[in-house]
């Protein structure tokens, strides 16, 4: 699908995949209106092999990102991808 990345960045995508690497959408909250077929095909088929989806951090509502579940969930089993989750916490320590 065009439009979604420019060319260095799919070249970069290739690179990562023929050293050995393996790739993750990080933060797909942010940009709900990917959480799409069209959008996780471009994913697949450019490599990427797994999608964030577990959420730690205060910074977002669980409202929110309880109503974005089901369908990134979806999207994640169908094009069989695995289930990231971040750390990074932002604001607030895990500790």
């Amino acid at each position: 699908m065009k439009g979604f990345a420019p060319n260095n960045q799919v070249s970069d995508i290739h690179k990562i995949k023929n050293a050995g690497g393996i790739l993750s959408w990080a933060h797909p909250i942010v940009t709900p209106d990917k959480i799409n077929d069209d959008f996780f095909e471009f994913l697949k088929k450019h490599g990427i092999d797994g999608v964030e989806g577990n959420y730690q951090y205060n910074r977002w509502d669980k409202e929110y990102v309880d109503s974005i579940k089901p369908m990134r969930e979806k999207l994640i089993k169908k094009f069989k991808m695995f289930v990231t989750g971040g750390t990074d916490c932002h604001t607030k320590s895990l500790f």
